[in-house]
């Protein structure tokens, strides 16, 4: 690993102590142009799109393991109120009179 001031060329996106690593992907030649130009567009480097994107994507992914884990917990709560379909509807339809 190098330290980020070191291969960077923007010392001031680099300047924060963060260490980076180098990785390689292959993608398809449309989303290389369509990344270039919105890199371009943003006068950002891919780099840095990429970065943004893949912090993005990550985030999400472990929002909905959460989501995932607290559904499970509730599931699995023997103290749990279950509805059938009619009870359901019939509280969605009050909601409904009540706006």
């Amino acid at each position: 690993m190098l330290q980020c001031d070191t291969v960077c060329y923007n010392q001031l996106q680099c300047n924060t102590g963060k260490y980076m690593t180098t990785i390689n992907a292959r993608i398809p030649e449309e989303l290389d142009k369509s990344l270039a130009s919105l890199a371009h567009t943003l006068d950002r480097s891919k780099s840095y799109i990429i970065n943004k994107a893949l912090e993005s994507y990550i985030r999400e992914h472990l929002e909905d393991l959460e989501d995932a884990e607290i559904a499970l917990a509730s599931m699995n709560d023997p103290n749990r109120k279950l509805y059938t379909s009619e009870e359901v509807e019939a509280k969605l339809q009050e909601r409904i009179k009540n706006v």
